[in-house]
């Protein structure tokens, strides 16, 4: 772009554990680095570092298998809303992740040209007794008094895996265990290695329930996982199908005018949002740290151009 950049190279190093890499960049090891929430304070009282913030179009989800062959628990609607009304999202998001994050008010972030949470259908907000009263409904009731409920003999107890390595993310995943289990569902949380993880959920598909981040591209149009032809090779792990949601979606792809698109992708929303084969908990905020000795970086919901940084030495 007629423009070379002022640094020679820059290089990416992994670390096994979030903790890990907070202490290499708190001791000068690396340059920029994701910060957790609990950690912002530490940073920002650091001297030669520097913390932004910013919203993004990543967020946090937990999808339910919806293929009878691997599990008949989640493919009552009523099922899956339950479980998401059992969630104080607001809690999770000012208790756990300390304000660093949106509560999601169906599938699109708040940085997004659909973004209209006044037109969501379903509003799936902290309500504890209807979750208990849609499992009721759905014919799952404690029979047996030991505070799961059951129907046919089947108690509701699921494992839900998810990404080891980040303490807050395991704060979240305790909470949730917790929170289901007062209404009478049983999750046995697994934290597994992150590329284990991946090819268990789109291998064999072999899972009950699954928590993991994902983002969306800058159209917004949300095929990507929630198209039905998107099973095998894509990001619908859940094995999820609408036909009216492909529809809205692939005439989305095709209008050139900004409002009339807009509106197909709220009504896709609110389409997938009344399905809930996902359950969107929240939109992160992007807590980016960085040296100061980086001149004009400068993160923000759309990257970051490393044109014009360079190093102060």
């Amino acid at each position: 772009y007629q423009k070379a950049p002022y640094i020679d190279s820059y290089v990416i190093r992994i670390w096994p554990d979030q903790t890990s890499v907070t202490n290499a960049f708190l001791a000068g090891e690396i340059d920029v680095s994701a910060v957790e929430p609990a950690d912002v304070e530490t940073v920002e009282a650091t001297e030669g570092l520097k913390v932004n913030v910013y919203p993004t179009r990543s967020f946090t989800y937990y999808m339910t298998n919806l293929d009878p062959e691997k599990t008949t628990l989640f493919g009552d609607k009523a099922v899956r809303q339950a479980l998401f009304f059992a969630l104080d999202r607001e809690s999770i998001v000012n208790d756990i992740l300390l304000g660093y994050a949106e509560v999601a008010r169906g599938t699109q972030p708040v940085i997004s040209y659909a973004y209209a949470p006044d037109q969501i259908t379903t509003v799936y907000d902290f309500d504890p007794e209807k979750a208990k009263s849609l499992l009721a409904e759905a014919g799952w009731t404690d029979t047996d008094g030991d505070g799961v409920v059951d129907k046919d003999g089947t108690r509701f107890a699921f494992e839900m895996i998810y990404p080891s390595g980040t303490p807050t993310t395991d704060q979240m995943v305790a909470y949730m265990q917790d929170a289901w289990q007062a209404v009478g569902v049983e999750m046995t949380p697994r934290a597994m290695e992150f590329a284990a993880m991946v090819e268990t959920i789109t291998g064999e598909h072999d899972f009950e329930v699954a928590m993991l981040g994902f983002g969306w591209d800058a159209s917004f149009i949300q095929d990507a996982m929630f198209g039905c032809d998107q099973y095998e090779g894509g990001f619908n792990m859940m094995k999820y199908c609408n036909e009216q949601v492909d529809e809205l979606n692939y005439q989305a792809k095709r209008t050139f005018d900004d409002d009339a698109r807009r509106e197909l992708l709220i009504e896709a929303t609110n389409l997938v949002n009344e399905d809930l084969p996902v359950g969107v908990m929240h939109f992160r905020k992007a807590i980016s740290g960085y040296s100061d000795r980086l001149q004009n970086f400068e993160p923000s919901s759309w990257g970051v151009d490393l044109t014009y940084v360079w190093i102060q030495q």
